[in-house]
């Protein structure tokens, strides 16, 4: 079975990953509730079994990658 996942940006400008892995036609479900919910970059993403997509890569943007997540700080937090 394939799975898979969803990348998006809240409303607010937050970047977020699901927790979860779907099949292909609730990924496409879940996809059209977070657009309706005025989300932005929705991305459906193929992910094997048991593995989400890594939010590190795309969480920051790129002037800030690599600080508060390599100090094991989480992002916002001084």
């Amino acid at each position: 079975m394939t799975n898979f996942a969803l990348t998006w940006a809240a409303p607010d400008g937050t970047r977020r990953a699901s927790a979860v892995a779907y099949d292909e036609p609730s990924a496409a479900g879940r996809k059209k509730e977070l657009v309706d919910a005025h989300c932005d970059d929705v991305q459906i993403v193929e992910t094997k079994p048991g593995q989400l997509p890594e939010p590190a890569a795309w969480l920051l943007p790129p002037e800030g990658r690599g600080s508060p997540l390599s100090t094991g700080l989480r992002a916002g937090e001084t």
